[in-house]
């Protein structure tokens, strides 16, 4: 009964579709990512409180939050079910292919993001939103929980006091490298991954404190910066203004 659906009928969902999404849970948080820059799709029908009945184009889907590229439908048997956290340009668009099956259990899944991450050759002409290589969803879920639990990624605080959550990769930084292997060491210093040891509480109040750390260090690094021309040519070269 929650379902908006009248407004997914009109976006071009099928009854396959639509049935895969009575299955999904429900996660409404908008402030606490699944995947780093990422929040899942709830299905609801708060979904489009945003928008009129004019924004509803089953060929621009995107003009409703519900697709990466714009002036485009919703393949049939495509289900987003993620998108960017509040427009975060490293965040992933999770795609369920329905087609490939679906039977009670999720199908083939396509990690849509803003960079390409298989050769450009690979990419259909009539699916350019399938920037990466489609795989088993349940493997590809499995696997996301594993980087959880062995701390290849790792939740933070993002800001003290509020419920706003970030996720941070644990390797691949430069300067910043200190800090995510700290909060790794925190993770494992509180018990995780035992769930029955883990120290939340505890855990929450020392990533908070590293935080407060990262934002004290992020302000004197840009305060280092040098401030850009306030004119350029064409080139880009600082000049005088006239």
């Amino acid at each position: 009964s929650s379902l908006p659906l009248s407004h997914l009928q009109c976006l071009g969902f099928n009854d396959r579709m639509l049935d895969l999404i009575l299955h999904l849970p429900i996660i409404s948080s908008t402030t606490r990512p699944v995947y780093p820059g990422t929040t899942p799709i709830a299905y609801t029908n708060s979904l489009f409180d945003d928008y009129s009945e004019e924004d509803f184009d089953v060929n621009d889907v995107h003009a409703v939050g519900l697709w990466p590229l714009p002036d485009e439908r919703i393949p049939e048997g495509v289900v987003p079910i993620s998108r960017p956290l509040q427009g975060d340009p490293g965040g992933v668009w999770w795609m369920i292919d329905t087609n490939n099956g679906w039977v009670g259990i999720l199908g083939e899944i396509t990690p849509h993001t803003a960079s390409i991450t298989r050769p450009v050759a690979e990419v259909p002409e009539d699916e350019q939103w399938r920037t990466a290589r489609p795989v088993p969803a349940t493997a590809y879920f499995d696997g996301l929980a594993r980087d959880l639990i062995e701390l290849e990624l790792l939740p933070v605080p993002f800001n003290p006091g509020l419920l706003v959550w970030e996720i941070w990769h644990s390797k691949g930084h430069k300067e910043f490298q200190v800090f995510a292997d700290e909060a790794k060491a925190r993770y494992q210093q509180c018990g995780w991954p035992d769930l029955e040891k883990f120290k939340r509480a505890r855990c929450k109040r020392l990533l908070e404190e590293l935080q407060k750390r990262v934002r004290a260090w992020e302000k004197v690094r840009w305060a280092a910066m040098p401030e850009p021309p306030a004119y350029t040519d064409a080139q880009g070269n600082p000049v005088e203004p006239h």
